[in-house]
């Protein structure tokens, strides 16, 4: 969806909160959920590194410029937390796309949005007691340009109050509301998830979804075929090292035991890759190569019944300093 271009720049901003993911709001017929954090990652090695690579291009985002001149919203200050909501696709949509619930936690001035969009004639509806803005048109407005095609999930934009802003489809809204409000159940982080995340303390991005649930009408008979249920990930930073935990639950242990041995085939497959791929390329281009092969090798793959996990330990400087290379490669 277009409008969802506005929570994606939220989230490349690496929002800022510490703590469990809270799920409030978010509606119980969840597939998963998108948790993103800066608390944490503002004092680590590789955060350092990600402010130092894309904090002056993100400053020059025309998008990222509108909304502090036009609504006063500072990323770098005033948003502290970024989820979405991760929802099955609808049965009428060609597409066959996730719905999304974006919820943006941080300070707003609701007055100043509202005045934003009166002055540009953004259409508007109401959801509850709640203006819900057109967040194409409220887009649109923002920043002058025209979407190129029409959106095919219209979703609206809702100042919920000076600490959140909604984004999301109408129906997807009204659930929301009603979850903020109490009047609906929140979903809930599955135990399986649950201990994945309560074991990584520093952690600045999570996620859980119900691969099945999420999955696009087409992709559903291979999902199945897969035996795959969820996956969980979550990242983080201790003292020396990036940590990465991702783990993947199967209908049974056979499904799960076939995928393992796949996975631990991967890093010999790739070797001979590499000594292929070598030739006739320069010296720094093959040390690319080894060194993101050798990030392969350290990962740990084991598993336990129906499942899966994976682990990676690798020094904070050494991805840090990959990245800023990277950045400036890609400049």
């Amino acid at each position: 969806m277009h409008a969802f271009r506005l929570g994606l720049l939220f989230c490349l901003a690496w929002t800022r909160v510490q703590g469990a993911p809270e799920t409030l709001g978010i509606p119980a017929d969840a597939a998963g959920l998108v948790y993103v954090s800066n608390e944490v990652v503002d004092r680590t090695v590789l955060g350092q590194a990600i402010n130092a690579a894309f904090k002056q291009d993100l400053a020059q985002n025309k998008v990222v410029r509108q909304l502090e001149e036009k609504l006063g919203i500072r990323l770098d200050a005033d948003i502290q937390d970024l989820r979405i909501g991760i929802f099955t696709p609808a049965p009428n949509d060609p597409e066959g796309e996730p719905e999304l619930v974006v919820l943006l936690r941080g300070h707003f001035t609701p007055a100043r949005i509202e005045a934003f969009a009166r002055s540009h004639q953004v259409p508007a509806t109401t959801v509850g007691k709640f203006l819900a803005w057109d967040a194409p048109k409220f887009l649109e407005a923002l920043t002058g340009e025209t979407a190129t095609e029409p959106d095919k999930k219209p979703s609206v934009l809702i100042a919920y109050s000076k600490d959140l802003l909604i984004l999301a489809t109408k129906a997807k809204a009204e659930a929301t509301i009603a979850a903020l409000n109490g009047k609906a159940n929140s979903w809930k982080l599955p135990a399986v998830a649950a201990t994945q995340q309560e074991a990584l303390k520093n952690q600045w991005l999570f996620s859980y979804v119900d691969i099945l649930k999420a999955a696009k009408p087409a992709d559903r008979a291979d999902v199945e075929e897969s035996g795959i249920q969820s996956i969980t990930l979550s990242v983080g930073e201790n003292a020396q090292d990036l940590q990465v935990r991702l783990s993947a639950s199967f209908i049974d242990a056979d499904k799960a035991a076939l995928t393992l041995l796949q996975f631990k085939a991967l890093p010999t497959i790739l070797d001979g890759a590499l000594t292929v791929a070598a030739a006739g390329k320069k010296p720094e281009e093959v040390a690319a190569m080894e060194k993101l092969l050798d990030l392969i090798h350290k990962i740990q793959i084991t598993g336990a019944g129906s499942t899966i996990s994976a682990q990676l330990n690798y020094p904070a400087k050494e991805a840090a300093t990959a990245l800023l290379e990277a950045a400036k490669k890609a400049k």
